[in-house]
């Protein structure tokens, strides 16, 4: 134990790790520096939880989280649950976890698809070549809720589905803790990727997968047929190249960002955020996040995304289906003509603060 602050074991991907994940460790640690030394853990510096004073898990859909799942079962503890349909972690890294949670999910899915399944693999090869078979809520969460002393969620779609299951003794809200961006040269950001500055910049930001729906907004931009000096579009993060070779004017893909202040630099230099979700695992987008608490509107897919403290008076909802690119294309345009102004942030945050709720949670964590 510490003869000075307590230590805080912090079970997340390790800082510097690419994940968004990592990133909110990271930034929500520095709330607790002053009180708790902060130590982070992931499997390949895995330490027994017994060893800390306190322990904090983040629980997401990739392999990163597995230490936290391990650690949990050995002593539980508060849980920030990232995602709360967690198929992906639980099938992918069934080599990791143990015989009884490998069993439950088998027959999670069996039941849900009307088949039987030899072992672990052959699920694991299924979804593989299914990637829809990840969204399914089969409520898996619970295996992470009988490890958890609190369950915290930074959705309101979450929250009711997740204390609907486990109740609001053990489910809570927190808030999303992100700071406001830099203030930047904006005009010598977009100088710098030969965007115009008279344009409505509109940015869609981070790893680009296929639940990004990124396909349909680039065909919505170009349905438009928007002219480079009026509005420009930007899709920035790893995989953006994939969507090129893109044959349009107003359109910049950039796959590499150096930096984490050069990525924040990027959304400061945004005038409005698309950031679509289709279908969704339950997570909220730090990208919206951060963009809402700067007041930049934002175009998304479904209010399940958004933050807990957020306000609709910057938020269009524009949700999947055969409508989707019409819809999208006509947004776009209301936003070219006039840029939604207002706070993007709810006055009164319907939640205390990450620092309050995570402090309270560590206290109930140490008397439990």
């Amino acid at each position: 134990m510490s003869r000075n602050r307590p230590t805080l074991g912090t079970y997340s991907p390790l800082p510097g790790s690419p994940s968004g994940i990592a990133d909110y460790a990271v930034t929500s640690s520095l709330l607790l520096d002053t009180m708790l030394d902060v130590r982070f853990i992931a499997m390949s510096n895995y330490t027994d939880p017994m060893s800390f004073d306190h322990v904090l898990y983040h629980m997401g859909g990739g392999p990163d989280s597995v230490a936290a799942f391990q650690a949990a079962a050995r002593r539980p503890g508060p849980i920030i649950l990232h995602e709360h349909v967690l198929n992906q972690f639980f099938v992918e890294n069934h080599g990791l976890l143990d015989a009884a949670t490998n069993q439950v999910v088998l027959d999670a899915f069996s039941e849900a698809l009307g088949r039987p399944f030899r072992d672990s693999a052959e699920l694991a090869d299924l979804i593989e070549r299914d990637r829809h078979l990840q969204y399914l809520d089969l409520g898996l969460e619970r295996l992470v809720a009988d490890r958890a002393t609190v369950v915290f969620t930074h959705s309101r779609t979450a929250l009711a589905t997740l204390a609907r299951r486990y109740g609001h003794d053990l489910v809570h809200p927190v808030e999303y803790p992100v700071l406001p961006l830099p203030h930047i040269d904006s005009d010598q950001v977009r100088a710098d990727l030969g965007i115009p500055a008279t344009a409505t910049l509109f940015g869609s930001f981070g790893f680009v997968g296929r639940h990004k729906r990124l396909p349909q907004l680039m065909a919505a931009w170009s349905k438009l047929q928007v002219a480079p000096d009026v509005g420009w579009l930007l899709v920035a993060g790893s995989g953006a190249s994939r969507l090129g070779p893109v044959n349009n004017a107003s359109i910049t893909l950039l796959e590499y960002v150096k930096s984490g202040d050069d990525f924040l630099h990027l959304l400061a230099a945004a005038d409005a955020g698309i950031q679509l979700r289709g279908p969704s695992l339950g997570e909220t987008s730090a990208v919206i996040a951060q963009l809402l608490t700067s007041n930049v509107p934002v175009i998304t897919s479904t209010e399940s995304v958004l933050p807990m403290w957020a306000s609709r008076e910057l938020v269009r909802i524009v949700p999947p289906g055969p409508r989707e690119v019409d819809e999208l294309a006509d947004v776009i345009a209301g936003y070219l003509s006039s840029l939604p102004i207002g706070s993007g942030r709810l006055a009164d945050a319907p939640v205390p603060s990450w620092r309050e709720s995570v402090l309270n949670a560590l206290s109930t964590e140490a008397n439990s």
